[in-house]
C-alpha cells in the first residue's frame, strides 16, 4: 500500500528523517558533514524553511523544520538530491574531492584538473555545476577550461591520447 500524502500547510513543524541507501553510511567523515551542511544553509535559505534542530548521524539526518510557502517535499528533495549528487559523483570516480582541490601548486596539476573536468562534463554528461563544485572552482572558469580543452583537441595528439587514458581509467573506478 502507498503512503498517503503529508499533509502540507504553510507554517506546519515537520520531523523529516533522510536515510542512506540501504541504511549504509551517508557521512564518511567532518568533509562530508561539512558539505552536506552546506548545502541545508543554501536550501534552508533557497526554500524559506526554518531549520529549529538537527541531527547528522552517520547513516541518516534528523531535520525539525518549519515551511514556509513551499512544500517540505519540495525543500527535501532538493537538499538531498544535490548531496547525492556530488557524493555520486566522487564515488563513481574513486576518489573525494579534496584530492583536486585547492590551489594550482603546478602546471601539471591544472591540466590533470581540466583534463578531469572535460571528460566529466562533455564525455561522461556530469552537470556543469556539480563538477566545478567538486573540483572547488567557479563554473565560468571551468567553462573557458572546457571549451580551451574542446579546440586543443582536434589538433594535439598528446592531449588527445591523455583524455582517452583518463576515460579508460575512469571506466575501471564506474
Amino acid at each position: 500500500m502507498t503512503r498517503r500524502p503529508r499533509l502540507f500547510a504553510p507554517g506546519l513543524l515537520y520531523h523529516a528523517i533522510a536515510r542512506g541507501n540501504q541504511r549504509q553510511p551517508t557521512f564518511l567523515d567532518d568533509t562530508d558533514y561539512r558539505a552536506y551542511l552546506r548545502r541545508l544553509a543554501l536550501y534552508r535559505e533557497r526554500y524559506d524553511v526554518t531549520l529549529h534542530a538537527y541531527c547528522l548521524m552517520p547513516n541518516h539526518v534528523h531535520l525539525l523544520a518549519q515551511t514556509g510557502v513551499v512544500p517540505l517535499a519540495k525543500f527535501m528533495q532538493g537538499l538531498q538530491q544535490s548531496y547525492a549528487a556530488l557524493t555520486g559523483l566522487e564515488t563513481a570516480l574513486g576518489f573525494t574531492a579534496r584530492a583536486v582541490r585547492g590551489p594550482d601548486r603546478s602546471h601539471d596539476t591544472a591540466q590533470a584538473r581540466g583534463l578531469l573536468a572535460f571528460v566529466l562534463v562533455r564525455r561522461r554528461g556530469y552537470r556543469l555545476k556539480d563538477v566545478a563544485r567538486l573540483l572547488g572552482r567557479d563554473p565560468a572558469t571551468i567553462s573557458v577550461i572546457l571549451w580551451r580543452i574542446g579546440q586543443r583537441l582536434g589538433t594535439d595528439q598528446g592531449l588527445s591520447r591523455a583524455v582517452e587514458h583518463l576515460e579508460n581509467c575512469l571506466e575501471i573506478k564506474v
